[in-house]
Order: structure tokens, then sequence, then C-alpha cells
């Protein structure tokens, strides 16, 4: 974004130029981040795709390690299925840099967007804990009446806390296909295990469809 505006003097002022890479990759996540830490369930998927992960971690959380995981591609079922976006073919998961502050900035700066259609959806997982409002054993609530047998405010407060994010699949597509109808999407195979997925999380394909706009 390069806008120049006058002043009042006659003078000019340039806002800050913002390339289309650095929008199209700016929701990217660093392995490692805390944010990034629920990538486990995706890995097994994408290691060919660059993502950075051991084995050891692959297999940590019960076992879960994406093959439980149901994706679907009925358009109604989110707003961003079938949607285009930019960005560039590298993972949307950063690798860690040892000794660099700046972990995975320099990842992108060489590299090239191209043209992704967004295929397929699973929604997010909560978090199994009990969530109170007060961090103890027993539920409580700021705003619920007391117990009548307890005296203590016994009701669990609603739990906003997510195991693991929704998290979209795309495909690369030609500039030429940008206006196919998103409803053809559900006429793809998502079971195929022969299709190479690029996975996102929401903020990514945010990211790659107001990219895609520019």
């Amino acid at each position: 974004i390069d806008k120049k505006q006058s002043g009042g003097s006659g003078g000019g002022e340039t806002l800050l130029q913002i390339s289309t890479l650095a929008i199209a990759t700016a929701a990217d996540e660093v392995e490692g981040a805390a944010d990034a830490e629920d990538w486990r369930f995706f890995i097994s998927k994408n290691k060919e795709n660059g993502n950075a992960a051991n084995e050891e971690d692959d297999d940590s959380h019960d076992g879960n390690n994406g093959s439980d995981i149901k994706w679907s591609n009925k358009v109604n079922d989110h707003m961003l299925l079938g949607q285009v976006i930019y960005r560039p073919q590298s993972s949307p998961l950063r690798p860690a840099q040892e000794g660099n502050n700046t972990a995975g900035d320099g990842h992108h700066l060489n590299e090239k967007c191209h043209w992704y259609r967004i295929v397929s959806y699973t929604p997010s997982v909560k978090a199994v804990e009990v969530v109170t409002s007060e961090g103890g054993n027993k539920p409580t609530s700021q705003t619920n009446p007391l117990s009548e047998s307890t005296g203590e405010k016994d009701v669990t407060r609603p739990n906003t806390i997510v195991e693991r994010r929704m998290r979209f699949r795309a495909v690369p597509m030609a500039e030429s296909d940008i206006d196919v109808p998103p409803s053809e999407i559900e006429e793809m195979d998502i079971d195929d295990e022969d299709i190479e997925y690029m996975v996102l999380t929401e903020a990514q394909s945010r990211s790659g469809v107001e990219a895609a706009v520019l």
C-alpha cells in the first residue's frame, strides 16, 4: 500500500508501503511458539511440505496425529470454503531459528506468491479441562447464586478454551480458474490421500484472501 496525500501546505505524505507478500504471510506462526502448539495435530500430514516438528511430539498427545480429524467441503459449513487465496508455497509454520530473536522473520523474503483455493475445513475442538473462575478444583462462577447445600458458587463457566483451533486445507490452482464458483469444491474427493494440501489457520486463510484481493 503506497498512498500519497496532499497536506494543507501543499506537501505530500507517503504512508508505509506494505507488500502483498507481507500481507499474505502476516498470520504465519513460528514453530515452538505458544500459539502454534496445536500444530502437532497436523504435522504428520505436512512433514513433506516443510512443517517442522519431531516424531516424538507427533505421537505425544494420546495418539492424535491428524488421522482422526474430520474434514468438510460443504460451502455452507464456513464462509471461507471455496475462497481463493494468494500466498507462498512454503509451510505456514515457520521453522524456529536458534540464536535469532527474529525467528523466521526472513523466511519468506525471497519467495513468490501463488494461487490456492480453500477446499475443506475442520472445526475447532474445545479443551476437556474444567474451567473455573478461581482456578480451584470446584467449578465456580462470579455471576451465579450460592448453592443451597454448600453456600458456595458451584456452576461451571462456559469453556471458551480450545485444544485445537479450526483449520482449512487449500490446493494450488491456476489463475485462470479464479472465477470458478466456490460450490465446485463439493465435487472434490477430499479423502484422497494423494492430494497435497496446505493446512492453514483461520487467520492465515483470511490473510491469503486479503492478499488475493490486492
